[in-house]
């Protein structure tokens, strides 16, 4: 039987500028963020801020590869969804997104998640609850000590999660 921890954090910092723009030196302009996750999946969402074909490449510690793709757009507002497949229950895996070409992104550009535990196991999941979107100091420490928690899931409430515009 799966055992649930909780934690709570207010304030998610969002990145300021996602406009969508033609440059040669792709970025993400906000994320990656981990979604859904299950023993055998798990789907990242990121904004870029160019258009084009950008890869989620996950890694098992054996180096393994599993690789997923989506087109970035203006009509899809620099989002992307990328769905990786395949994936072994409570494993841990690295993970990065790469540009067109091959360049990885982000500040740490390879991260580490672990899937979903098999519903029948008996493993133990902490989740964390986080609310409302303000870059400050206050936040900036809370979400350091997330990071120490390690939780294995975030819930995003309030105006966060489905905030994808500046302009509303």
């Amino acid at each position: 039987m799966l055992h649930l921890s909780l934690a709570l954090l207010i304030a998610l910092p969002l990145s300021s500028d996602p406009t969508i723009r033609s440059q040669e030196d792709p970025v993400l302009a906000q994320g990656p963020f981990v979604g859904h996750v299950e023993p055998h999946s798990a789907s990242v969402w990121a904004r870029a801020s160019a258009p084009g074909e950008y890869s989620l490449v996950v890694t098992d510690a054996r180096g393994r590869e599993t690789r997923a793709t989506s087109t970035v757009s203006s009509e899809t507002d620099g989002c992307m969804v990328l769905q990786a497949t395949g994936l072994e229950p409570n494993t841990a895996y690295h993970y990065r997104i790469e540009a067109p070409g091959g360049k990885a992104l982000g500040p740490e550009a390879t991260r580490t998640r672990r899937t979903a535990p098999s519903l029948d196991s008996d493993a133990d999941v902490r989740m964390m609850f986080a609310s409302c979107a303000r870059e400050d100091e206050a936040t900036a420490q809370a979400w350091r000590r997330a990071s120490i928690e390690a939780p294995d899931a975030v819930v995003l409430l309030g105006d966060t999660p489905y905030i994808d515009r500046t302009d509303l």
